[in-house]
């Protein structure tokens, strides 16, 4: 069983974000990043033009029983990101693809939205 590091992905987000046009959120690019993780895909636009130690291998992410496995971590992650969004997409922008992931790592978790359900 595979422990994804959600962090590690982060600049996935973002580049897939970017190269989706800007449309939706971020939030949704995580979302597709976790899909890409149950699907094992082979590529994924945005995310196939990173740097080789950022660029995520799908298939060796552990599919969907790692993605069930990790879903409170998921969460937690996509709340980190949302609490840091125009921090990360400045980073990403300059490049820095390891502050990205560093910035997430160092963010404690913010916990749960108002409403007390996760997006």
């Amino acid at each position: 069983m595979n422990m994804i590091n959600w962090n590690r992905l982060t600049p996935a987000v973002y580049a897939i974000y970017e190269a989706g046009g800007e449309r939706g959120t971020t939030s949704d690019a995580a979302n597709k990043v976790q899909r890409n993780v149950i699907d094992g895909a082979d590529t994924c636009p945005g995310a196939d033009a990173l740097p080789p130690e950022f660029r995520p291998d799908w298939p060796a992410l552990g599919g969907l029983e790692a993605v069930q496995e990790g879903n409170d971590t998921f969460n937690a992650w996509l709340r980190k990101l949302k609490a840091i969004d125009r921090e990360l997409y400045s980073l990403y922008q300059t490049r820095d693809f390891q502050g990205m992931v560093e910035a997430v790592v160092n963010l404690p978790d913010p916990g749960p939205d108002d409403n007390g359900a996760d997006e």
